[in-house]
């Protein structure tokens, strides 16, 4: 912005009006939004660059970037659900259960209110384009009195999918976790379902069918829509990449998981000295780095360490672990006795050796 700057005063403990972009006289247009516009959440440019637009908790606006000055503004502030179109040209927002399209340009209701659009508890916006055509997905979840997803292009309802969408918690403070993603076509769109599964829709001119269902991952919480026709389904722990055309698993992972097993060491060592070192082969399996070339664990499961581990530099190269010599052992007592006239000074083998006298006693 040529006139002024955004800023996060992180350290403030005033945090929900702290980040002005405008003072001075308010335009009579958006006096209903008070004397101090604030932002509590990312804004985004228009297409041209020419103005910003915000929607917070509790209203939402445009702001001219040449001047400064804020052009419009609503209140969300009893919903406190409001999203643009990707085109610019649209604002979509909750009121009192009514679902309002509005002009990014002037403000003005631009179709009629929606009735009986439902709490914003249970509702999502999601805004896609297919070609010309902002299409907006109103998804309602599987606490709503009637679940499915209502699309609307360019503001008119056109499908009604008969879907029971999952109910995220994060989704509306994480967009990593929407419930909804539209094909970068706009001509399809993907919905995690209250099943746990990911359902793929057609929604062509007047055409409405369900085209597949895709298996996703216990704990996925959203999905989303890449190029090359790649459907992910992400959570806090796992990711998985989907073929949208096929049932093709084209990548799965799963991070922080844990193993119901006792850990090679003692609570105290591994947690002062090993943090962020330890993985889980399996629900069942622990293994422990202690040094570049040696990890405890089960000597059997060799192929399961060297599927987890590398030898990495600067996080930029890596290279295999079968590449060299890298010793699997299954105790730490073990392990010690091993590299015992190897290496004395290492850190990692210094506190493997304390831990080992420790539990001798």
């Amino acid at each position: 912005m040529e006139h002024g700057a955004l800023f996060w005063l992180a350290e403030h403990a005033e945090m929900p009006h702290e980040h002005i972009l405008a003072k001075g006289p308010v335009p009579a247009s958006v006096q209903d939004c008070g004397e101090e516009l604030g932002v509590d959440r990312s804004p985004v440019w228009s297409p041209d660059g020419s103005r910003l637009y915000v929607a917070n908790r509790s209203e939402a606006f445009v702001v001219d970037v040449a001047t400064g000055v804020p052009l419009w503004c609503t209140g969300t502030r009893v919903d406190w659900l409001a999203e643009w179109s990707p085109d610019g040209r649209y604002l979509a927002h909750l009121h009192q259960r009514l679902l309002h399209f509005r002009d990014a340009a002037t403000g003005r209701p631009a179709a009629d209110p929606v009735p009986n659009a439902g709490p914003r508890w249970d509702l999502s916006l999601h805004w896609g384009m297919r070609g010309d055509t902002a299409r907006l997905a109103a998804v309602l979840s599987e606490v709503a009195a009637e679940p499915g997803v209502e699309v609307y292009d360019d503001r008119r309802l056109s499908h009604r999918l008969a879907v029971t969408p999952a109910r995220t918690a994060l989704a509306r403070e994480n967009k990593d976790f929407a419930v909804w993603a539209w094909a970068p076509s706009g001509d399809r769109g993907a919905v995690l379902t209250a099943a746990g599964d990911i359902e793929v829709w057609w929604l062509g001119d007047g055409e409405l069918r369900r085209l597949r269902t895709l298996a996703a991952p216990a704990g996925t919480q959203g999905v989303l829509w890449g190029i090359d026709e790649v459907i992910v389904a992400v959570g806090e722990r796992v990711l998985r990449f989907l073929r949208a055309d096929s049932d093709e698993i084209v990548g799965a992972y799963t991070f922080l998981r844990e193993a119901d097993a006792e850990l090679p060491l003692h609570e105290g060592c591994v947690y002062d000295h090993f943090d962020g070192r330890i993985l889980a082969l399996d629900e069942h399996t622990w293994c422990l780095p202690v040094e570049p070339d040696m990890a405890i664990a089960p000597p059997e499961r060799r192929a399961g360490v060297e599927a987890q581990l590398a030898w990495i530099v600067d996080r930029r190269y890596a290279w295999p672990l079968h590449w060299g010599r890298f010793g699997v052992w299954p105790d730490a007592a073990t392990a010690v006795a091993a590299v015992a006239n190897l290496r004395s000074t290492s850190p990692g083998t210094w506190k493997l050796r304390q831990a080992v006298r420790q539990a001798a006693g």
